[in-house]
């Protein structure tokens, strides 16, 4: 095979004729060759040396219908397209026959075109561009005659068309970039997560204790609405029983505005003020809208380039971004955000080998943000509490902007009826390492006068800084180092609504309003409130190369009471991986204000016993100042083709003041097709007794049916696949094509592009899924239906002979009396067909004239195995009226 003429072929077989032996080696050759060259939409032709193929009688095989590489079939195909690699979505792309008939051209609609991100004015000839894109979509884009090295790879195998676009025609992207048209609202369905678990423990000299515990997450789905309602269900024979309904709310995402709108029970962004729950209206900004590569923090790189430059970015000596720039200025802005690993090392590569060097600083902190990117919320509803009587209503609203790559701002308010709070702050990235300085300030009115005797109002102030820093030389990560400071006459939302009720709060606890930023204000007990003074916070992560890592952290608390004691937690641990499991070695000092301080050492060994799906032992050794120790093994693994049995086996010895104790139990975890069951047991030698028994799972209902599956999160796609009971779906460890057709892919991620593919092991040999794989971006909380097309029927493999014995030449179409293409004559004369129920007559076509054509009269087979994935038979290729068919190779 050969693109001009037989002395520029890279396939040498042509040199010589060759024999029965070498025949199908050059036969394989040809075609792997030839699909290569059919990848290409606008190849050039390609010729074919006739004697390779040679039939027995030494005639000639006509050839002609493959010199445009792989043949595609006039109508349209839904392909997922990909241009440059990025994936624009599902679409119907027509293939309209030349004139000829040997073959049919891709027709590119306007409006498929126009999602192309095309430059315009860097075409040719931007005029014609412009009038063909203005045109109806009736009409063809000439791709291939206005954009310079244009190709379309149409792949029938998994139903994808790949366009490559010189990125001289392209406008620019940031990486990742999924159009908001092509994201997915999804169907109209529901669903139910359920998480049960019952529990019973029995003690020496004390009556036993049965509990049992139940939450409920359900959700519906109506067009791009989201209704969710959260609730648990708890008894225990001493308290009774309690229902509690937790949240409900509506939720649909705002894509012109990157928002999400919710409506009812909620919890307030907790970007710069501490999350309080409420019941209200919200709209805030979704970093998930945004692709990959802009959400965090990353710095922009600017520079100029002299010619036509390659651009490298480096990080701690790892390359992680490299792009082509023309001469001139050039930006960079959709690096991935990387976390807190240090300055970024460039390096600029001119045409001539020349090239420039230069360091942009990279730490980050949460209130850094990329420059020109913004984040907002606008919060408006009433505090809820269920513990309070009075709650107040509010009105909270933040924003954040990045400024330069240095600078980013942020700020905020909080209003209320005698409650005011407002917050300003800045955020640095420097050489020195990532900053956040801010303060905010409170003021509330009306409070009970016996409340710290306020006398009726206070004001204050709460300052903050973060710090976060990578020593290069050293790798030293200081992950974060936070610092808060309050006064006494400052007070959080969640602060002021407690102070609100001064008779206490109707339970012995408190509800935790969430964590900020930095942390939450949960320094209440029953109605003893005293606010917080001061909080530390640090983490330092140390890599010693092949010597392991070492890691610092500790944080620290007071409040402004002397009653209220400061809580102080430190700990520093070494770990290190060897050949036979890992080491881990950690020393930790606590203090809680209400209890002696406390030192505890532990040793722990991980040891795997084997490969695969070997046990591992894990094993540690504990100390206390107090004068405590402890002891523990522990043998986990996992069992099965899917590791969907989970196990563990424990000891634990305790020695403490006045006696000791040993405990012994194990428990078993089985994930399931359509639920994840569990049990425990352990028995203690002061006469203690537990167990315990765990079901978790979902309910799908939509309106192909009820589907039943262990956990399939907030996203995920019901996939139809008619007929394909017991396939299973890639990447969902245990999920199956139930009896109805319908399966669940779990946990797709909202905005980005998930592949969602069926192996088709495990269904019926009678049936063949076309298309096995498809993508889809789901919006936030959607429930997308995915249609995959299948055939049905006996699978029959027909050894073919023409009225003269040969077997008709490999390549050749089979058409069904409707003139469509069914299958091709593979080697030896064979033709594999599925779904073939009735007779009917077949039509095999090699060439233009009659004479390379002949006709099946099929019947299906009278009997079939089942167990064999397809049946035999031997028939007849009949020349048609007044002609001799001929074989073509032997």
């Amino acid at each position: 095979m050969h693109p001009s003429t037989r002395s520029s072929s890279p396939f040498a077989c042509h040199t010589l004729t060759p024999g029965p032996a070498l025949r199908p080696l050059c036969l394989a050759l040809a075609l792997a060759l030839l699909a290569h060259a059919g990848n290409l939409q606008a190849a050039a032709p390609i010729e074919f040396d006739p004697r390779f193929l040679r039939g027995s009688e030494g005639q000639d095989i006509d050839l002609s219908r493959f010199r445009q590489g792989n043949v595609l079939q006039a109508g349209t195909q839904r392909y997922d397209l990909f241009v440059n690699g990025e994936w624009l979505g599902p679409e119907n792309i027509r293939a309209i026959a030349r004139p000829d008939g040997e073959n049919a051209d891709l027709c590119f609609s306007p409006t498929q075109v126009s999602q192309w991100s095309l430059n315009l004015a860097a075409l040719p000839d931007s005029a014609e561009a412009q009038r063909q894109l203005a045109a109806g979509d009736a009409a063809c884009f000439d791709a291939a005659g206005l954009i310079p090295d244009f190709q379309a790879v149409p792949s029938v195998s998994d139903l994808t068309l790949n366009i490559s676009i010189p990125q001289a025609y392209v406008s620019r992207h940031a990486r990742g970039y999924v159009a908001p048209d092509k994201w997915e609202q999804g169907i109209n369905a529901g669903f139910l997560n359920y998480n049960l678990n019952a529990y019973r423990s029995e003690y020496r000299h004390f009556d036993s204790q049965n509990n049992f515990f139940g939450n409920f997450n359900a959700g519906m789905n109506l067009g791009a609405w989201r209704l969710r309602y959260n609730a648990s269900y708890s008894h225990d024979s001493f308290a009774g029983s309690h229902y509690q309904n937790v949240s409900t709310y509506v939720q649909r995402d705002i894509a012109p505005w990157r928002s999400q709108l919710t409506i009812g029970q909620s919890y307030t962004q907790n970007t710069l003020f501490n999350s309080v729950p409420y019941t209200g209206i919200q709209i805030n900004s979704d970093d998930r809208m945004l692709p990959d590569s802009l959400t965090g923090f990353a710095p922009l790189i600017q520079g100029v380039a002299d010619s036509n430059a390659r651009v490298s970015v480096f990080q701690d000596g790892n390359q992680i971004y490299e792009t082509s720039v023309p001469p001139g200025p050039f930006v960079i802005d959709d690096l991935y955000n990387t976390g807190y690993a240090g300055d970024l090392d460039v390096v600029v590569t001119e045409a001539s080998g020349q090239t420039k060097r230069f360091t942009v600083p990279y730490a980050s902190v949460a209130q850094l943000l990329r420059p020109g990117l913004s984040r907002y919320s606008l919060t408006a509803g009433r505090y809820r509490d269920r513990n309070l009587d009075s709650l107040p209503s509010f009105v909270q609203g933040t924003y954040q902007r990045g400024l330069t790559n240095l600078v980013s701002a942020y700020g905020g308010t909080i209003v209320a009826e005698h409650y005011l709070a407002g917050q300003l702050g800045l955020a640095f990235n420097t050489r020195l390492g990532a900053f956040a300085l801010d303060a905010t300030h409170s003021h509330a009115s009306n409070l009970p006068t016996s409340w710290l005797n306020a006398g009726g109002s206070m004001s204050g102030q709460s300052y903050r800084i973060s710090f976060s820093k990578l020593v290069n030389s050293t790798n030293t990560n200081l992950t974060l180092a936070a610092y808060r400071f309050s006064s006494s006459g400052y007070l959080s939302l969640a602060d002021f609504a407690r102070a609100r009720n001064p008779g206490g709060t109707r339970n012995t606890y408190a509800l935790d309003s969430g964590g900020g930023s930095f942390g939450s204000d949960n320094s209440y007990y029953g109605s003893s409130p005293y606010p917080q003074r001061h909080r530390f916070q640090a983490t330092i992560n140390q890599p010693l190369g092949n010597y392991g890592t070492l890691y610092v952290s500790g944080s620290t608390q007071d409040y402004w009471n002397a009653s209220q004691k400061s809580n102080t937690t430190y700990q520093v641990g070494y770990n290190k991986g060897f050949g036979w499991g890992s080491m881990n070695l950690n020393v930790s000092r606590f203090n809680s204000g209400l209890s002696a301080s406390e030192t505890q050492a532990m040793l722990s060994l991980n040891i795997p016993l084997g490969r695969n799906n070997a046990p591992t032992l894990s094993t540690s050794v504990t100390r206390s100042s107090h004068g405590s120790s402890s002891m523990m093994a522990n043998l986990h693994g996992s069992a099965g083709e899917r590791r969907q049995l989970s196990y563990s086996i424990y000891n634990t010895y305790q020695d403490y003041d006045g006696g000791h104790d040993n405990n012994a139990g194990g428990s078993v975890q089985y994930d399931g097709r359509y639920t994840q069951v569990g049990a425990s047991a352990s028995a203690g030698s002061q006469g203690t007794r537990q167990g315990s028994l765990s079901l978790n799972g979902s309910v799908v209902a939509h309106a192909g049916g009820v589907n039943f599956v262990r956990n399939q999160g907030d996203t995920f796609a019901i996939l139809h696949a008619p007929g394909a009971t017991g396939a299973s779906i890639n990447g969902d460890n245990g999920s199956l094509i139930d009896g109805s057709g319908y399966g669940v892919a779990s946990n797709l991620i909202p905005y980005r592009n998930n592949s969602v593919s069926i192996d088709p092991k495990g269904s019926s040999l009678d049936v063949e899924i076309l298309g096995s794989s498809q993508n889809v971006a789901p919006t936030a909380g959607a429930i997308v239906m995915l249609e995959y097309e299948t055939r049905s029927g006996r699978a029959v493999l027909m050894d073919v002979r023409l009225d003269n014995g040969q077997a008709p030449p490999m390549g050749a179409d089979v058409r069904n009396p409707d003139g469509l293409s069914i299958a091709q004559v593979g080697q030896g004369g064979r033709i594999f067909v599925r779904g073939l129920e009735e007779p009917t007559d077949l039509q095999v076509i090699w060439g233009s004239d009659a004479t390379s054509q002949c006709r099946i009269q099929y019947a299906p087979p009278a009997q079939h195995d089942s167990s064999l994935p397809f049946a035999r038979q031997r028939v007849q290729c009949l020349s048609l009226p007044g002609q001799q068919g001929t074989a073509s190779l032997s």
